[in-house]
């Protein structure tokens, strides 16, 4: 009979890529940002709601549905029959990855990971898998996230000095977040029955294209509940005609503020009521975002946004479940033998993310960290002219971090409390 074993994956944040280009970033990128954003980037939208829905109530969270399902899409590569569909469906994918669609997710890694030339946005993902030494992974796993997320391979021994191959993996994820994420792996969360950790890194930090005056920071009026006002430093800015994208949607309104080289934005999602942000997130998935963004204008906005920042911690495996990921984590029923061949009968432990968001007059800071633990046993109009639209986020709100070119939600998260 197969032992049960654990296979852990971690997804970290991590600083802006400092060696040169691997052979991945050489390959030849001809993406179908079309095809990319209809198969990738509505799936990233539709999964990081029903994510966000299923978090634990009762406080504001942020969290990273690029990171999170980046790290299950490499687990689906591996996985097999129901397993599998359970997978694809909980992460609104079209079933196994195929060849086609693993390009697909290729050329998404690319545009993130690789650097472009004159881009002032630090952007950052990676890939690394933490494997039991002497053990070995199917030949065609290991090639099919190593073409398709640049990920790399290395050892540790976890039967003997499984709290030694913890120490050398936390110091990594420390070392590649810059000191945000410590401690990403608990005492205790390896033990001798884990055979591999995957770490998938994420990090972004940009300037504002339009940038905010530091000494128009001023205390102002936030509303956690209607007529219920609490103070928090409220930055303001009048963009330029076409600066700012803006939108007016049945019961919310919305703005899109671009970094610099505008490869990544920052959505601010406005409830028209002072409590109706629970309405509002109920409501959003890949589509909606989708027809978001088609109707967005340049418009001259009078923008008040808060300046905040914010981290959350979830344990995500009962959040996962409630989307309808079951079978991978239960011993015994979980099938991931395209990722050792079925030498061990593998199944997710647990599933731990950790998120950091900063939003000032500068622009946005985000990281995130993921670990997934598994065992084995089972075009834009012109500018207008009319006056300057007011949009004064002085009530709970959504936001996001997309990519533009395909439509991925790289950090999503709610604000409603400055408390």
């Amino acid at each position: 009979m197969l032992r049960s074993i654990p296979l852990v994956l971690l997804l970290v944040a991590a600083p802006a890529r400092a060696s040169s280009p691997s052979d991945f970033c050489k390959s030849p990128d001809a993406a179908d940002w079309d095809k990319v954003k209809s198969d990738l980037g509505r799936a990233s939208a539709d999964f990081g709601m029903r994510l966000l829905r299923a978090l634990p109530k009762g406080k504001d969270a942020v969290a990273s549905p690029y990171s999170i399902s980046t790290a299950l899409s490499m687990v689906l590569v591996g996985a097999r029959g129901p397993t599998a569909e359970e997978l694809a469906r909980g992460l609104a994918r079209r079933g196994v990855p195929t060849g086609a669609q693993l390009k697909l997710e290729a050329a998404l890694t690319r545009a993130l990971a690789c650097p472009v030339d004159g881009q002032t946005t630090k952007l950052y993902v990676a890939d690394r898998l933490y494997l039991q030494k002497g053990t070995a992974l199917a030949p065609d796993y290991v090639k099919a996230i190593r073409t398709t997320f640049d990920a790399t391979v290395g050892e540790v021994d976890y039967k003997k000095n499984a709290d030694g191959a913890r120490k050398e993996i936390n110091p990594w994820v420390e070392s590649a977040t810059q000191q945000k994420i410590k401690g990403l792996v608990p005492s205790g969360g390896l033990t001798p029955a884990t055979r591999l950790v995957l770490v998938n890194a994420i990090f972004a930090k940009g300037r504002w294209k339009g940038t905010f005056n530091k000494a128009d920071t001023k205390p102002g009026d936030f509303y956690p509940e209607p007529k219920k006002a609490v103070k928090t430093p409220m930055m303001t800015a009048t963009g330029e005609p076409g600066e700012y994208n803006y939108a007016e949607r049945s019961g919310y309104k919305a703005v899109e503020l671009p970094f610099s080289d505008s490869q990544l934005s920052f959505l601010v999602l406005l409830p028209n009521r002072e409590d109706g942000l629970g309405k509002l997130v109920s409501r959003m998935g890949g589509e909606e975002l989708e027809d978001l963004m088609k109707a967005f204008a340049r418009k001259k906005v009078e923008l008040t946004l808060p300046k905040f920042k914010v981290e959350s911690s979830f344990s995500l495996a009962d959040a996962l479940k409630a989307l309808g990921i079951k079978r991978a984590f239960q011993a015994g029923q979980a099938d991931f033998g395209g990722i050792d061949g079925g030498k061990e009968q593998l199944f997710i432990g647990s599933v731990l993310h950790k998120a950091f968001l900063d939003v000032n007059e500068h622009g946005v800071e985000a990281a995130a960290a993921t670990a997934v633990m598994m065992s084995a046993g089972a075009a834009a109009p012109p500018p207008p002219t009319e006056k300057a639209v007011v949009f004064k986020a002085d009530h709970p709100f959504l936001y996001a971090i997309v990519h533009r070119a395909s439509g991925a939600i790289l950090f999503l998260g709610t604000f409603s409390n400055p408390s």
